[in-house]
């Protein structure tokens, strides 16, 4: 399989691990996950202390902070545009560095899987795989 339509790469590779187990006639659990809204979810005082565990520091880490700090979201409905609240977690979705904190940021997933386990990790999803092998 080397093309699916809308979607990803990681897409590809997934299945191709899925027909792998499969071709040796062993039972496979899969869970997927779809993560596009969780970019907006994220405290950002949980997201510094996961970049402060992983060794992020000093002027990276300000400068982090800087993009994720005051920020401030409205709404506009029938003509009336709300005042002005704090957003304390989550970031841009189609910013250059907002996949890259979500991965450090999940990446501790990792952690759970057994030795014949695997997760399969983009900044849209995640895909849990397990294997059994009797």
């Amino acid at each position: 399989m080397s093309f699916l339509v809308q979607k990803s790469k990681y897409s590809c590779l997934s299945f191709a691990d899925i027909d792998d187990v499969l071709n040796k006639h062993k039972p496979i659990g899969t869970m997927y996950f779809d993560c596009k809204k969780a970019y907006h979810t994220i405290p950002h005082k949980r997201l510094i202390g996961t970049l402060k565990a992983y060794g992020i520091s000093g002027k990276v880490l300000e400068w982090i902070k800087s993009y994720l700090g005051n920020r401030t979201q409205q709404s506009y409905v029938n003509g009336v545009l709300s005042k002005s609240l704090p957003c304390p977690s989550g970031f841009p979705l189609d910013s250059v560095i907002g996949p890259v904190l979500f991965m450090i940021y999940i990446n501790n997933l990792l952690e759970g899987v057994q030795p014949d386990g695997k997760l399969s990790l983009s900044d849209e999803d995640f895909k849990l795989f397990k294997c059994w092998f009797q």
